[in-house]
């Protein structure tokens, strides 16, 4: 009889087969068994690939490998701009012939009962708020709110102001010009918008509603015709408005009313 055949490995990297023969018998019975097995997975620190839109996670566990793919959701917070609040104490320049001064609750205060009248609207005649929010400049996140103003006697086109971070005046237009100064004449794309449209210019306490619409302010007013007065405009248009440089610029004025 002979002794045991001594037992033979060939062990190879991991990943490669590993062949096992094994024996034991005698003169008359030989056996011999052959055994291909997957080498044992070793486990390894996750592969990360990070892209601009998903985060790819590769890991290899002891059972077999696993691939987890997780879509990666980025919010960007907008800036609202400054609030209500804010911009009711807000320092303004020279406005509807009015000194520069300081809202107090949104009002100039200093005003004597014949020199006119300046606040903020809270509502408009649709009800809707006479403000909105998170309008984008290249000042920051802008709020934008209507006023009405006059120097006495009759009414004015309401005023459309622009406030920067912390209630700081950015800019304004009554939608004729590009600031809302004394006077201001109809440069850039304000001048000839009016005429385009057959109309004369904006109507008094003109301003019905108020929003955002991506990166531009769009509002309806009332609009003067040629041959209103200028008590009644029997017009009506959609204005889009986009701040630029501290100037308020007019994108589209479209007229809504029957006859445009």
């Amino acid at each position: 009889m002979r002794s045991p055949r001594p037992l033979t490995a060939l062990v190879f990297s991991a990943g490669v087969l590993v062949a096992v023969a094994t024996g034991c018998g005698s003169d008359d019975d030989t056996a011999a068994s052959t055994t291909s097995t997957e080498a044992a997975p070793t486990t390894t620190a996750a592969d990360t690939t990070t892209t601009a839109d998903d985060t790819t996670t590769t890991t290899t566990e002891p059972s077999g490998s696993t691939t987890t793919t997780d879509d990666v959701t980025t919010t960007t917070e907008v800036a609202a701009g400054p609030t209500l609040e804010e911009i009711k104490g807000a320092s303004i320049p020279a406005l509807c012939l009015h000194p520069p001064t300081t809202l107090v609750d949104g009002e100039d205060t200093t005003l004597a009962p014949n020199q006119g009248v300046f606040e903020l609207l809270d509502a408009l005649p649709s009800g809707e708020p006479a403000y909105v929010e998170g309008v984008p400049s290249d000042a920051g996140a802008l709020t934008v709110i209507v006023a009405r103003c006059n120097a006495g006697g009759v009414s004015w086109p309401n005023a459309v102001l622009f406030f920067s971070s912390g209630g700081t005046y950015y800019g304004g237009t009554f939608l004729q010009a590009p600031t809302a100064e004394d006077e201001a004449p109809a440069t850039g794309s304000w001048e000839g918008a009016w005429d385009r449209v057959g109309g004369t210019g904006p109507g008094r306490d003109n301003v019905s509603t108020l929003a955002l619409d991506g990166d531009a302010v769009v509002l309806t007013t009332t609009v003067g015709l040629a041959d209103d007065g200028a008590c009644c405009p029997s017009g009506e248009a959609t204005v889009r408005l986009r701040p630029a440089g501290g100037l308020i610029e007019v994108d589209d004025i479209t007229r809504t009313d029957p006859g445009a």
